[in-house]
């Protein structure tokens, strides 16, 4: 999705540090940026790991905007 220009990511340092990805993504640095703009966002993470306390914080700070 981030390829395509319909997402957004966090990346590690070292992929965008990676030549290619230059090329490729663009790292937003600021909000402003994303004002008036609708993103859409995926969290991946292994089946059966219970990340519900990180779920509800990032949660809570989308509903907050």
């Amino acid at each position: 999705m981030c390829i395509a220009q319909k997402g957004i990511a966090f990346l590690p340092q070292h992929l965008l540090d990676q030549p290619t990805s230059t090329d490729v993504l663009s790292p937003i640095v600021g909000e402003t940026f994303l004002f008036g703009k609708q993103i859409y966002a995926s969290l991946m993470w292994p089946q059966h790991a219970d990340f519900s306390q990180q779920h509800q914080w990032i949660h809570d700070k989308l509903r907050k905007r």
